[in-house]
């Protein structure tokens, strides 16, 4: 392969901006009507641990709202992501591009982005199953560059 083969792209989604926002928003405000409580109803200090718990399960839930995909080809092998954050990133995919795999144009069932930006190729590992990825020309390149090389 290539010398300058270490390529990343990002595929952002967030068809639930809005329901993030809110609960976003909700979650904050939970926790001054808890502090706000504490100050007030002292006595009750539970109804104000009780609505920052409410809190906290809100922020739980919003957290798994927006994602992205991130797709890399590091030396001989093409990765998907997906990652909540930093810290949250589990691998979807992972094919060795020295092996034998296919690549077309196009999209299948099984998809790795929300919206199209450039190509949707598809890729398939021998034996698995195929999926779709929105690449820009030159991570499309890189992968081309890959298949022929291993069917020459």
């Amino acid at each position: 392969m290539l010398r300058l083969n270490k390529y990343n792209l990002e595929s952002v989604c967030d068809k639930n901006g809005r329901l993030f926002s809110f609960l976003e928003s909700l979650s904050l405000i939970l926790k001054i009507a808890a502090l706000l409580l504490l100050l007030l109803l002292f006595r009750y200090f539970y109804v104000a641990i009780a609505v920052w718990v409410l809190s906290i399960v809100v922020g739980f839930f919003k957290r798994n709202l927006i994602y992205k995909y991130v797709y890399s080809v590091d030396g001989e092998y093409l990765t998907v992501k997906k990652a909540y954050n930093e810290e949250r990133v589990s691998i979807v995919e992972e094919i060795d591009l020295k092996g034998d795999f296919s690549l077309t144009v196009g999209e299948s069932e099984k998809k790795y982005y929300e919206k199209s930006t450039g190509t949707v190729v598809t890729v398939c590992k021998q034996g698995g199953e195929p999926f779709s990825i929105a690449v820009d020309d030159y991570f499309y390149a890189v992968l081309d560059y890959a298949q022929r090389r291993e069917s020459v």
